[in-house]
């Protein structure tokens, strides 16, 4: 890991900016990066879910696409606004 990194992130942090891991890794190798990285946490059970977890959050308020037009295959677009406001409400709460 960088040097520079905790800093940048506490500088990202200072400025309200939402700084999060995204990782496949288990949950307690995720809370010793985000420890080493001295990212803000409240040390809470729920401060880090499983991506299964994430995944039920949100697929509910996606529906699958296919990007035909530039080649990226399948995808997943927000239903309607009222699931793009739930997304943030979940993604201020993890």
């Amino acid at each position: 890991m960088r040097e520079d990194i905790p800093a940048a992130i506490a500088s990202l942090e200072e400025t309200n900016t939402w700084v999060r891991i995204l990782s496949g890794d288990h949950k307690l190798a995720v809370s010793n990066a985000a420890d080493k990285l001295e990212m803000n946490r409240d040390d809470s059970e729920n401060d880090i879910i499983s991506g299964e977890e994430l995944i039920s959050r949100i697929l509910p308020l996606m529906v699958e696409n296919e990007d035909v037009a530039e080649g990226r295959g399948k995808s997943y677009l927000f239903k309607d606004q009222a699931s793009k406001t739930a997304f943030k409400s979940i993604r201020e709460n993890i």
